[in-house]
């Protein structure tokens, strides 16, 4: 979505009802934004334990990704949104 529309949604306090599926290393991130809106379900894939997720998706850098993951699915959760 562009930002004319995202503008739009917020300015008129319209609510969403829709999922979305992610890899979730950005959930912290974009949590003010994402948290605004009604998901019906948030997807985020994850492999079975960390040592195994950190070696298939490490970032670039190969940092791991798996723990700040958990740390947004965490957030998302306690603030009464399905993950």
């Amino acid at each position: 979505m562009n930002a004319k529309i995202w503008f739009l949604f917020f300015s008129y306090n319209y609510v969403l009802w829709w999922g979305t599926i992610a890899n979730g290393y950005y959930l912290l991130e974009y949590f003010e934004i994402l948290s605004k809106l009604k998901f019906t379900s948030i997807t985020v894939t994850l492999d079975v334990e960390s040592e195994t997720h950190n070696k298939r998706r490490c970032l670039d850098d190969v940092s791991p990704t798996y723990d700040e993951i958990l740390l947004g699915m965490d957030k998302y959760l306690g603030n009464g949104m399905p993950i």
